[in-house]
């Protein structure tokens, strides 16, 4: 059985790069956040799968090679917005 990466989305992007993005950004964030001591467990899982799934989701309609700089820029950017408490009023 081979298996043939086939363009399914508009901007040549393949399904089984997409599935592999999202537990490979999980991972990468996740073990980032074990070398940072003073987070729980918890919260390192749920930061791990929000950044993960908001990474995947701005990679997969960046047209071609944009995902190298909106990638790190979301993710800069959902770990900073998670940094600072939501106002009140």
């Amino acid at each position: 059985m081979t298996w043939k990466l086939q363009a399914v989305f508009p901007n040549n992007k393949t399904l089984q790069g997409s599935l592999v993005f999202l537990p490979s950004a999980f991972l990468a964030v996740f073990l980032t956040l074990l070398l940072v001591r003073g987070h729980f467990f918890a919260r390192m899982v749920l930061v791990s799968l929000i950044v993960g799934s908001i990474s995947s989701a701005v990679e997969l309609p960046s047209p071609f090679g944009t995902d190298n700089l909106s990638v790190p820029l979301s993710v800069f950017l959902v770990i900073a917005g998670m940094e600072k408490p939501l106002p009140l009023s």
